[in-house]
């Protein structure tokens, strides 16, 4: 069995690596998916906790101030997910998503689903003061970790 990550990782104020997981069968149909996992890594790279969820692919996640961490999934719908792993809320309603979330200053989280443009107020007042909150380090999209 093999695995890959899906999506890039994002990292909290503590450090801790947020990213999603799956693990594949090499047997029977190739690549076919068998679990996935949301996953928190230490600095060290000591696995923190991993939730297994039922999306094959997520976004690059997205982490709040609060050190909430938001995230989609393809087929599966929105997660808010606490710290420690355990889920603060969940929506279905959002179909096939692909875009990974941008959090506004105003705690205001953006993605776009099934081409439209979603606004969710989160429980975070803007991005994690993290080396690297979300996808493409800020919501300039700089892609530069630092000053």
């Amino acid at each position: 069995m093999r695995g890959g990550f899906l999506g890039a990782p994002a990292i909290g104020p503590d450090g801790i690596i947020y990213v999603g997981a799956s693990q594949v069968y090499e047997r029977g149909v190739e690549h076919s998916i068998d679990t996935s996992f949301f996953i928190a890594f230490t600095p060290d790279g000591e696995i923190e906790w991993k939730q297994p969820y039922d999306f094959y692919w997520i976004s690059t996640p997205a982490i709040g101030s609060d050190g909430v961490v938001y995230f989609a999934s393809q087929f599966d719908g929105f997660y808010a997910i606490n710290p420690d792993g355990s889920e603060q809320w969940y929506n279905k309603n959002y179909g096939s998503n692909f875009s990974s979330p941008a959090i506004g200053s105003d705690g205001i989280i953006y993605f776009v689903s099934g081409g439209k443009l979603f606004a969710l107020k989160g429980s975070s007042d803007g991005l994690a003061s993290s080396p690297w909150p979300r996808y493409h380090h800020d919501n300039q999209n700089t892609g530069r970790a630092g000053g």
